[in-house]
C-alpha cells in the first residue's frame, strides 16, 4: 500500500494553509500518508493479501507510484479515481488518467463510491 505526498514545494504553495513551518507541514504530510498506508495495508491484510505500507514524496504523484512500482516490479497499480469530469479535471488534472499514459504495466482504476 502506497501513499504519496506533495513535495514540499507544493506543500508551501498549495491551497491548503497549516500553521508553522514549512518543515512541519512536510512532516505533517508523511506522518499523514503512513498512516493512511498502515490502515489501508491492515485492511489488504485483512483481505487475505499480502500488503506492505510505504510513503514517498513526489510531485507530480504519478511519478512516486510509477516509481515505487518499478522498484518492486508490480505486476499491476490499482489506483482510486476521484471522480473529477469536465473543468475541474482539467484544472485540477488527472492523476489515475497520467497512470494509463505512464505506468508500463496494467492499471486498474477504480471509481468512486456512487459512480460505479
Amino acid at each position: 500500500m502506497l501513499a504519496v505526498w506533495p513535495s514540499l514545494i507544493h506543500a508551501v504553495t498549495g491551497a491548503a494553509v497549516f500553521a508553522g513551518s514549512a518543515a512541519a507541514r512536510q512532516s505533517t504530510h508523511a506522518q499523514a500518508a503512513l498512516e493512511w498506508a498502515n490502515e489501508r495495508a491492515g485492511l489488504a491484510r485483512d483481505a487475505g493479501l499480502t500488503a506492505e505500507p510505504r510513503s514517498v514524496v513526489a510531485s507530480p504523484a504519478w511519478e512516486g507510484i510509477v516509481d515505487n512500482a518499478d522498484e518492486l516490479d508490480a505486476s499491476l497499480i490499482v489506483v482510486g479515481s476521484r471522480g473529477l469530469k469536465g473543468l475541474r479535471e482539467r484544472i485540477e488534472g488527472s492523476t489515475s488518467h497520467d497512470f494509463a499514459i505512464h505506468a508500463g504495466r496494467p492499471v486498474i482504476i477504480v471509481p468512486p463510491a456512487g459512480r460505479r
